[in-house]
């Protein structure tokens, strides 16, 4: 990246952070961080730059993080948070088939409810129709007693 666009950048990053207030931030955290998504879209720059491709802006995101925390915006680190930091993170490789097995559980437990949905509404049809039945029977019998024929 030219020097042009990360100083770009980086005054994009600066107007933005300078523009939220308090409750602003309150409304971008998510697990005791602020909402990287969140920040890119308002910001437009690149989420590798959030991450440490732009030393400053990242430096500057983590020490906005840390004045958040300290003014209780942001939860403050656990002593396990604190120990991780700087280690690499243990890739998961059932970490995709776990998210599309949630999506598909939840894709059948809409289609179950869809369809008890749909058996319960044919059953209420079912029983209109058998009681319309019943009374034709009882209709037919009295007719056949005394001879009658129906027409149509």
């Amino acid at each position: 990246m030219s020097e042009q666009a990360k100083d770009k950048n980086i005054r994009k990053w600066r107007d933005w952070a300078a523009s939220q207030s308090p409750d602003d931030f309150k409304q971008m955290v998510f697990n005791g961080q602020l909402k990287r998504s969140t920040i890119v879209k308002a910001t437009g720059i690149g989420r590798s730059a959030l991450g440490g491709q732009n030393e400053t802006i990242f430096n500057e995101l983590t020490a906005l993080e840390d004045r958040l925390r300290d003014e209780g915006i942001l939860p403050q680190k656990t002593d396990e948070a604190i120990e991780e930091e700087g280690k690499p993170q243990e890739y998961d490789n059932t970490k995709r088939s776990r998210i599309r097995d949630a999506n598909r559980l939840n894709e059948m437990e809409l289609e179950i409810q869809n369809l008890k949905t749909s058996v319960a509404d044919l059953q209420a049809k079912l029983a209109v129709e058998r009681l319309k039945g019943e009374r034709h029977s009882e209709q037919d019998a009295v007719d056949s007693e005394f001879s009658v024929v129906r027409r149509g």
